[in-house]
Protein backbone atom coordinates (compact mmCIF):
# COMPACT_ATOMS: atom_id res chain seq x y z
CA UNK A 1 0.00 0.00 0.00
CA UNK A 2 1.50 3.40 -0.86
CA UNK A 3 2.23 6.18 1.30
CA UNK A 4 -0.26 9.33 1.74
CA UNK A 5 0.42 12.63 2.04
CA UNK A 6 -1.73 15.74 2.66
CA UNK A 7 -0.97 19.05 1.99
CA UNK A 8 -3.71 22.20 2.94
CA UNK A 9 -4.20 23.84 -0.36
CA UNK A 10 -6.19 26.77 1.51
CA UNK A 11 -9.46 24.80 2.50
CA UNK A 12 -8.22 24.12 5.98
CA UNK A 13 -6.73 20.53 5.99
CA UNK A 14 -3.90 18.42 4.47
CA UNK A 15 -5.87 14.98 4.41
CA UNK A 16 -9.76 14.57 4.73
CA UNK A 17 -12.26 11.67 4.91
CA UNK A 18 -15.64 10.91 5.07
CA UNK A 19 -18.37 7.99 5.69
CA UNK A 20 -22.11 7.94 5.42
CA UNK A 21 -22.01 4.69 7.41
CA UNK A 22 -18.56 3.92 8.19
CA UNK A 23 -14.78 5.17 9.35
CA UNK A 24 -14.00 8.52 7.30
CA UNK A 25 -10.43 8.44 8.32
CA UNK A 26 -8.50 5.14 10.19
CA UNK A 27 -4.89 4.51 10.92
CA UNK A 28 -3.73 1.42 12.49
CA UNK A 29 -0.32 -0.07 12.95
CA UNK A 30 1.46 -3.51 14.01
CA UNK A 31 4.13 -2.14 16.00
CA UNK A 32 3.79 1.85 16.48
CA UNK A 33 1.78 4.77 16.59
CA UNK A 34 -1.93 4.48 14.53
CA UNK A 35 -2.78 8.05 14.05
CA UNK A 36 -0.15 11.16 15.22
CA UNK A 37 -1.08 14.35 15.20
CA UNK A 38 0.74 17.47 16.11
CA UNK A 39 0.14 20.83 16.12
CA UNK A 40 1.46 24.00 17.51
CA UNK A 41 -1.13 26.34 17.72
CA UNK A 42 -4.50 24.65 18.14
CA UNK A 43 -5.45 21.19 19.01
CA UNK A 44 -3.68 18.70 18.25
CA UNK A 45 -6.78 16.06 17.86
CA UNK A 46 -10.53 17.62 18.06
CA UNK A 47 -13.48 15.46 17.57
CA UNK A 48 -17.09 16.35 17.62
CA UNK A 49 -19.81 13.97 17.27
CA UNK A 50 -23.98 15.23 17.51
CA UNK A 51 -25.20 12.07 19.40
CA UNK A 52 -21.93 9.97 20.62
CA UNK A 53 -18.76 10.35 22.08
CA UNK A 54 -16.17 13.09 20.64
CA UNK A 55 -13.49 10.95 21.64
CA UNK A 56 -13.60 7.07 22.66
CA UNK A 57 -10.46 5.28 23.77
CA UNK A 58 -10.00 1.63 24.62
CA UNK A 59 -6.98 -0.68 25.17
CA UNK A 60 -6.88 -4.48 26.35
CA UNK A 61 -3.02 -3.54 28.76
CA UNK A 62 -3.10 0.00 28.79
CA UNK A 63 -4.52 3.08 29.36
CA UNK A 64 -7.95 4.00 26.98
CA UNK A 65 -7.15 7.79 26.79
CA UNK A 66 -4.03 9.02 27.97
CA UNK A 67 -3.47 13.01 28.15
CA UNK A 68 -0.34 15.13 29.24
CA UNK A 69 0.01 19.17 29.68
CA UNK A 70 2.68 20.63 30.91
CA UNK A 71 1.09 24.24 31.13
CA UNK A 72 -3.39 23.34 31.49
CA UNK A 73 -5.09 20.09 31.69
CA UNK A 74 -4.07 16.77 30.83
CA UNK A 75 -7.59 15.89 30.08
CA UNK A 76 -10.74 17.75 30.22
CA UNK A 77 -14.20 17.66 29.71
CA UNK A 78 -17.32 19.66 29.24
CA UNK A 79 -21.01 18.91 29.11
CA UNK A 80 -23.85 21.21 29.26
CA UNK A 81 -26.32 18.30 29.97
CA UNK A 82 -24.65 15.48 31.92
CA UNK A 83 -21.19 14.31 32.96
CA UNK A 84 -18.04 16.32 31.95
CA UNK A 85 -15.56 13.65 32.50
CA UNK A 86 -16.20 10.18 33.84
CA UNK A 87 -14.85 7.06 34.57
CA UNK A 88 -15.11 3.45 35.95
CA UNK A 89 -12.80 0.59 36.33
CA UNK A 90 -13.42 -3.20 37.57
CA UNK A 91 -10.14 -3.20 39.55
CA UNK A 92 -7.91 0.21 39.69
CA UNK A 93 -9.02 3.61 39.80
CA UNK A 94 -12.22 4.94 38.04
CA UNK A 95 -10.23 8.31 37.82
CA UNK A 96 -7.26 9.60 38.93
CA UNK A 97 -5.93 13.11 39.21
Amino acid sequence: MGHVDGDDDGIGYGVGGSSTHGIGVAGGSASGIGVFDTSYINAGVYAYSYYDFGVRGGSYSRDGVYGESRSGYGVYGESDRWIGVYGESTIGYGMYG
